[in-house]
């Protein structure tokens, strides 16, 4: 029996491990979960009626998701929520049984773009701190199941770079019929970054939204520094001009209030954006770093967290950059905070694990690290109890390319053949 998910890959159905079930049921059941509990196959599961949203998933390999793994391990879920974790359980009676090779906490994609709709920035100014990218999406749209089907559920949707100042991004999960927000606004985009002067002029006629400023890369740090000093000046002395939104929030981010990230990937702008942060205060953390294996020791010395897209990035060629495959593994090795991030982040795990970087390493990139970055490691990004049931199910080691996907879950709802169950 072959099962097919939304992403037209196949499944197929675990006839051996079926086998030694129904061979041995009483040896699993009395070591397992006790004689009162009874064990359902995945088909079984997913179309279960019965009247407990609880579930007991038996794994060969439970990788928490912070580096250490159980071998084996089981995870009780209910209500949502991871009941406990341990090498054995014994559940309540007739509880669902899940039997899976290898288990993850779901992934965490923290710079997406998906779901946004009539695009992720106002281009009528350069400078929008009042912006919010959670107004500007598309619940409706396909993108959310597909990160679903690839095993994310959690993203961070982040305002585009078009502006030095961009906006705040949001946090919520990709599954549910329902917006699902761990945080509606997460923190304040900056772009110091070649981005902001594409498509600009100064001196095009006619005259279009396009005219105006940065044209340049020291445009977008004369903008850059110049709204932050008029923030610390309005903070020290108020006037009715600080008194509107965008200024508090300006204020805000001075003063340490508003968690503040910034865009950059080559080494040079990488280092500007640190020079400006400590002139006026600000700990943003780092978007982008394809460049970063050059200013390991900058990031060391500023104690910053990375957020990195060099994987996945689309301005590589505009900005020259230069990327190198192992830089998960020297940031790693470097003892340098970071994620991966941009969409198809199993991929990259995979690739940066095949350039060097640990298994477990590789794998809490994609988890508990960018969980702990974005400040929501109390909810997602481990298979711990009391944290949300994001979890997938592989049926073999992960970071192998011929280990399929069996079924994903999102606060304890199992996602599987395009179907909710």
């Amino acid at each position: 029996m072959t099962y097919w998910l939304s992403n037209k890959r196949r499944l197929r159905f675990p006839w051996a491990s079926i086998g030694r079930a129904i061979v041995a049921p009483v040896i699993a059941c009395c070591v397992c979960v006790g004689f009162a509990s009874k064990v359902y196959s995945l088909e079984d599961s997913l179309t279960s009626s019965a009247g407990t949203n609880a579930v007991l998933i038996q794994a060969e390999v439970v990788h928490i998701g912070d580096g250490t793994t159980l071998q084996p391990g089981m995870v009780l879920v209910g209500d949502g929520k991871i009941q406990a974790v341990a090498e054995s359980i014994t559940p309540p009676a007739d509880i669902r049984v899940l039997r899976v090779a290898e288990l993850t906490p779901g992934f965490i994609d923290a710079a997406s773009s998906i779901g946004i709709a009539g695009g992720a920035g106002e281009l009528t100014s350069e400078v929008t701190p009042d912006f919010v990218v959670a107004d500007a999406l598309n619940f409706q749209d396909p993108d959310f199941r597909r990160q679903v089907d690839a095993g994310i559920t959690t993203v961070h949707v982040t305002p585009n770079t078009d502006n030095v100042i961009a906006g705040f991004a949001g946090l919520l999960k990709t599954g549910g019929a329902t917006p699902n927000w761990l945080q509606r606004e997460t923190g304040l985009f900056l772009s110091m970054c070649n981005d902001p002067t594409g498509r600009n002029t100064s001196r095009s006629r006619p005259e279009t939204l396009y005219v105006r400023q940065p044209t340049n890369r020291m445009g977008v740090v004369w903008i850059l520094r110049s709204r932050l000093h008029s923030a610390q000046q309005a903070t020290a002395t108020p006037t009715t001009e600080s008194t509107t939104a965008a200024a508090q929030i300006m204020s805000d981010m001075v003063q340490g209030k508003v968690r503040t990230y910034a865009v950059s990937r080559t080494s040079y702008d990488i280092e500007t954006l640190y020079r400006i942060a400590k002139e006026f205060g600000v700990r943003p953390t780092l978007v982008g770093g394809d460049e970063a294996y050059k200013v390991l020791d900058v990031l060391k010395q500023e104690q910053a967290a990375l957020i990195f897209t060099g994987f996945s990035t689309q301005a590589i060629g505009s900005e020259q950059s230069q990327l190198r495959w192992n830089t998960p593994a020297l940031l790693a090795n470097a003892k340098i905070p970071f994620a991966l991030a941009g969409d198809e982040l199993l991929s990259q795990a995979r690739l940066a694990h095949r350039f060097g970087l640990e298994r477990e390493t590789a794998l809490a990139a994609i988890t508990s690290e960018p969980a702990k970055i974005l400040g929501h490691e109390g909810r997602v990004g481990k298979i711990a109890a009391g944290l949300d049931a994001d979890l997938v199910a592989f049926q073999g080691d992960p970071l192998q390319v011929t280990s399929a996907l069996e079924w994903v879950m999102v606060d304890g709802q199992i996602y599987s053949n395009g179907k909710d169950q």
